[in-house]
Formats: C-alpha cells, structure tokens, sequence
C-alpha cells in the first residue's frame, strides 16, 4: 500500500535500525554462533531458531513494559541454556554476544544511498530499542552517523518503544537539538520501520505516521494502524523524493 507524497507534509524522518537500515539478523546469527561454540555446543539452524523464539518473546515484554530490559538481555540466555542442560551464566553470556554483535554492522544494500538521498530534503533521526553502547558502534562502524541529526536509544530514554515515554523523550532531545517545538510538529514526521509491535504502534501511540517497512511480504496481524506500506527501498524513494 503506497500514499502519494504530499507536498511540504514531511520534514523530518524518524528511523528504526535494525532490519530496516542494518541486517541485524545476520549481525544476530554471526554473534549466536559464537556463543554457542563459546560454551561448547556446535552451531545449527535449529537452535538459532529456539533462541529467536526465547528472545522475541522477551523483547516483546519489554516493549509491553511487562518486563525490564536488564531482565531480557540475561534471562533470554538463561532460558535457552537451561533447555540444553547447560549451566551457563547468564550475564557472562550476554557479555560475550554483546561483544560479538557491537562488532558486527551489516547494511541492508541500498541503506547508505537511501539515506544519504534523503538527508539532503528532510532531517534524519534514529529511534531504536537495545543497548546504546552497542547501537552508537553499530551505526559508526556502518558509516550512516553522518547522514543523521540525532540517535535516541530506548536504554537511554528509560523506556521502550513504543511506549508514548520514549517518544516524549525523542521529543525533548530533538528539542535540545535545535528543533522548535517538536512535539507540536507531528504531522511533519515519519516514523520508517519493520516491526509491527514497536515501530508502527510507537507512531500509533505518539501521534506519528508510518511507513512499514515491509520486504518479507507479511501480513499485518497485529491490529496495528499503518499510514502506508513498502517493501523496498525504491517505494520510499518514490513517495519521498519524487
């Protein structure tokens, strides 16, 4: 579903990182892999699987405030070793993947030019969830930095998306950064991610429209309101820069 660009409407543009600019399924899998064999189980598709199941369901009670994130980043480790008889300590296991994935940066081809494009008509903005160390080295390392005004970090907001907190907290950032009056100047930002549950139903809380990044082709199961929908890089090149 695409909506024509209304002319002057948007100003500035609110991106979500991992897997609409960064392939951090890929980052995901590298830094797993490695903690597997760090613990001394050999690497299989069927166990990245069981861990995405484990950890998705944590992150979403994290994104529903059910669940802290300290909580996630240790518990989602212990879940999947208990399963496997493994008596791995979960903080020293989230230490080592943290360290693997902040070393791992990889573009979804085509992210660099799209945003580069883009911050030549509209002001860039990163809104991600994780952990800020983690995410500020990722998007150094992926040479995107430039192109963008400001990186807020659900770590550092003190809530996730897409909690109406964190968007508060983009907000006043945004403000400290020279924007007059962002919280009154909604209808002029875009909210560009994948995630029905954290990207979409953030702009659904804040006030914001969204765009869905949407590649894979799935269906929108969650009930979620979604002011358009993509599922390549050249759609949001059409309804932005054309």
């Amino acid at each position: 579903m695409m909506r024509e660009k209304e002319p002057g409407r948007y100003t500035m543009l609110l991106f979500d990182v991992d897997n609409t600019l960064l392939n951090f399924d890929a980052s995901e899998e590298e830094a797993f892999n490695s903690l597997l064999l760090h613990f001394g189980m050999e690497p299989e598709d069927r166990l990245l699987q069981e861990y995405h199941q484990i950890n998705r369901s944590c992150w979403e009670l994290f994104e529903e405030g059910k669940m802290e994130k300290e909580e996630v980043l240790l518990r989602r480790f212990e879940l999947f070793f208990s399963r496997h008889n493994c008596q791995a300590d979960g903080k020293e296991a989230e230490l080592f993947y943290r360290e693997r994935l902040g070393d791992s940066s990889v573009l979804i081809p085509g992210a660099l030019e799209l945003c580069r494009d883009l911050s030549r008509e509209y002001a860039l903005y990163i809104v991600t969830n994780g952990v800020a160390g983690t995410q500020y080295k990722r998007l150094e390392s992926s040479g995107l930095n430039p192109y963008f005004k400001g990186i807020f970090v659900s770590e550092e907001a003190g809530s996730p998306k897409p909690q109406k907190e964190f968007f508060d907290y983009c907000f006043e950032q945004m403000r400290l950064l020279g924007v007059e009056r962002p919280e009154e100047r909604k209808r002029e930002m875009l909210l560009i991610g994948d995630s029905l549950t954290s990207d979409m139903r953030g702009g659904e809380n804040a006030g914001i429209d969204t765009c869905w990044y949407n590649p894979r082709g799935l269906s929108n199961d969650k009930g979620v309101s979604v002011s358009m929908e993509v599922s390549s890089y050249e759609e949001i090149r059409e309804i932005l820069l054309t």
